[in-house]
């Protein structure tokens, strides 16, 4: 909602106890947003398709069918213009609903086939996250007090770092997508293939903080296992740093860079670090207000 500048947005997810696709997180509306059933026509459009669908899609209520007038009421009861599926193992899990652009544009190819993408990687932390819930119903009945507090403890850190370390490299990547896509016709190739050689780069750690913190076993087990070894620290903070400069300029913040000329040698994990970094630098550039600096 905020990278595009949307007026509202909601996700629904199916409960096997109602049957429904219920609200569970929704944001700048006055009151929640109301359930699906799962039989209703918005819900089987989204299951048969596995597509987003866009209200413009659909033909004016006076050309409407049946079905195509019940799709366009959920949409208008829900206020979005964009229906998302939220898909897991080729199973309908949930949708994703956005209002208007602020602007009043229209949703691109581009946006709706990113956010598709960002859909694929949030089924896996929604099932992650209920994985870990009913893991939780588990032990509740097979384990003491403590050793329920200790699951419980591994589910919130889980939580905590699935949702705050993905959304760092995200935000690289959609700051230089939105670069890419809204300077295109001014950047020189060398630009160009820089800003996509970074899309690329957090795209690959995207992936493999996906490996690392969805593997329920070692964190259960206790065992994160990190393979040190030399690392030159200036480089790790200059890809740190690059990550930011499309979202700093685009909140009017300076990113300054007073790194030393020399080389700093460590041992370490080249992931861990630059996690470190990223979520320092990204936390500055978030707080500090525009015309700002960050050094």
């Amino acid at each position: 909602i905020e990278a595009i500048k949307i007026e509202r947005g909601v996700i629904l997810l199916f409960s096997s106890n109602s049957g429904e696709f219920e609200p569970k997180a929704f944001r700048d509306y006055p009151r929640p947003p109301p359930s699906l059933s799962a039989a209703h026509p918005l819900i089987k459009r989204l299951e048969q398709r596995g597509l987003a669908l866009q209200k413009t899609a659909l033909p004016s209520r006076t050309a409407a069918d049946a079905e195509e007038t019940a799709i366009l009421d959920a949409l208008e009861g829900l206020e979005i213009v964009l229906a998302t599926p939220v898909i897991f193992e080729n199973r309908l899990i949930g949708l994703l609903g956005l209002g208007e652009k602020k602007s009043g544009a229209g949703y691109s190819s581009e946006d709706i086939e990113l956010i598709q993408t960002l859909m694929l990687q949030t089924a896996v932390s929604i099932e992650n996250a209920r994985k870990v819930e009913e893991l939780k119903r588990m032990v509740e009945l097979e384990t003491s007090y403590r050793e329920l507090k200790i699951i419980d403890e591994l589910k919130d850190n889980l939580l905590h770092m699935v949702s705050h370390d993905l959304r760092t490299p995200m935000t690289g990547i959609l700051g230089y997508a939105y670069l890419l896509r809204e300077r295109s016709d001014n950047l020189d190739p060398a630009d160009r293939a820089k800003h996509l050689d970074i899309i690329i780069r957090e795209g690959e750690r995207l992936t493999r903080l996906i490996n690392d913190l969805l593997d329920l076993q070692r964190f259960e087990a206790g065992r994160m296992e990190f393979e040190r070894g030399p690392l030159e620290l200036i480089a790790v903070a200059r890809d740190s740093l690059s990550v930011f400069k499309g979202l700093a300029e685009s909140q009017q913040v300076a990113l300054v860079e007073e790194l030393p000329a020399g080389p700093v040698l460590v041992n370490g994990h080249h992931d861990r670090l630059q996690q470190v970094l990223s979520n320092l630098i990204g936390n500055a550039v978030k707080f500090t207000p525009p015309g700002g600096r960050v050094t």
